[in-house]
């Protein structure tokens, strides 16, 4: 006797396709339970529309006539996510540290450059992992990105991300 005959039953008896099934709504029926009662974690939660503030920083951005930022101003990642609004802008000259050739740095200020530090408020998912603007765009403290608003684009560094109070 063979253990699978022509007509794929296994001992002549059981369809191999039917223990599949069976297996498979068992494997399903574990996992769910499992899940109820606490002995294993399911997928992450997300807490969807959470508000969120972050602390961002445009770096060495060229000093013009007009300011790239304004309060109010809208920021959108490269893709097109809405980011947040800029809420409070703080424009600082660049500092950059030169070595000298004495192997001692000092501290110089750009006559050319501003670093521009943002508050920018919006909403998104948080979990585990994270806040996400539009649930897709990742904001965690030391990422940079790129971003724009109507007047810039370029290199910001995400300082910190804390749920709105």
């Amino acid at each position: 006797m063979k253990i699978i005959d022509k007509n794929g039953k296994l001992f002549g008896k059981i369809s191999i396709l039917d223990i599949v099934i069976v297996a498979c709504i068992a494997f399903l029926a574990v996992v769910l339970i499992a899940g109820k009662t606490g002995q294993i974690k399911l997928p992450i939660e997300t807490k969807s529309s959470t508000e969120y503030v972050a602390k961002m920083k445009a770096y060495n951005v060229e000093k013009t006539e007009k300011s790239p930022f304004e309060v109010g101003c809208g920021l959108y990642s490269v893709n097109g996510e809405y980011i947040g609004k800029v809420t409070e802008i703080d424009r600082r000259p660049m500092i950059s540290k030169e070595k000298l050739a004495d192997g001692t740095y000092f501290d110089y200020e750009s006559q050319t450059a501003y670093d521009y530090f943002l508050t920018v408020e919006g909403s998104g998912t948080v979990s585990e992992r994270g806040v996400f603007a539009q649930g897709t765009f990742a904001l965690y403290p030391n990422n940079s990105i790129t971003l724009s608003s109507k007047y810039f684009s370029g290199g910001i560094v995400v300082l910190s991300v804390e749920k709105k109070a």
